[in-house]
């Protein structure tokens, strides 16, 4: 030791508080010095947005697979991490996201909406109405779920029966660009290509970022004979959101 620092602390020379204070701060010092602040997720999350905003979801993955290092027990970053899995169209690393957060929380609407459109595109339809059911029923006033809804009762029973939920979604507020393309969906089912189009037009008016009603529209012209724009409408879409057409696959046969 220092022989400056020695007689500062040496106890002879302890007797002002003057000394006290100097032996105080050098022996907190190195205890200080060991402390790690704790990590945070809320860098990785506002990356992850960052990411998503520039539409590089792979990456935006990455940030979420930090974040639940970091904190493993936390529904919203499965079902967040598994939405944008999802939508990469990597449906079996998505369904266990989704799986862990409605394991975390029974009561999570979107996990529970996402996984019945994964079990919806892998054909498991009374699962997928189920899960579709659950998330109406914890959201009720939700266009989306409503919409999910509407279409997977017409794909099940070929009736415009459904259709009612479409026509309640596009009564809410927040959505409806959801709703039209929701309703755009059943309309296809039903072989009512024009009136399909029509709805996918309304979704893309409020929401021209919207790929899958983007992708809904090349479908819809297709069956219309419109050829060189349901290719680039379809390909449009699956090159800025490569799972735009995962919801369209089981419900009408594309």
């Amino acid at each position: 030791m220092n022989r400056a620092v020695y007689k500062a602390i040496h106890p002879l020379n302890l007797s002002t508080a003057m000394n006290q204070k100097i032996l105080l701060s050098i022996l907190l010092l190195p205890l200080s010095a060991c402390v790690t602040a704790p990590k945070t997720v809320e860098p990785h999350i506002s990356q992850a947005n960052n990411y998503l905003a520039k539409g590089d979801r792979a990456l935006a993955v990455k940030e979420y697979d930090q974040v639940i290092a970091i904190r493993g027990d936390v529904a919203d970053d499965y079902a967040r991490r598994g939405h944008i899995l999802a939508e990469l169209n990597e449906l079996p690393a998505a369904l266990k996201d989704f799986d862990q957060a409605l394991r975390l929380d029974p009561n999570h609407a979107s996990a529970a909406f996402d996984r019945g459109q994964v079990y919806l595109v892998q054909g498991a339809r009374e699962r997928a109405l189920t899960d579709i059911e659950s998330a109406v029923r914890i959201a009720p006033d939700n266009a989306r779920f409503l919409g999910a809804r509407c279409v997977i009762r017409v794909a099940l029973g070929k009736t415009d029966s459904g259709l009612a939920d479409c026509d309640q979604a596009l009564t809410l507020e927040k959505g409806r660009d959801n709703a039209y393309t929701a309703r755009g969906q059943a309309y296809l089912l039903l072989n009512r290509h024009r009136d399909a189009l029509a709805d996918f037009e309304a979704a893309l008016g409020m929401n021209p970022k919207h790929m899958r009603a983007l992708y809904g529209r090349g479908l819809a012209r297709q069956q219309l004979g419109d050829l060189n724009g349901a290719k680039a409408d379809l390909d449009n879409a699956l090159q800025r959101l490569p799972g735009a057409g995962r919801e369209f696959i089981q419900r009408t046969g594309s």
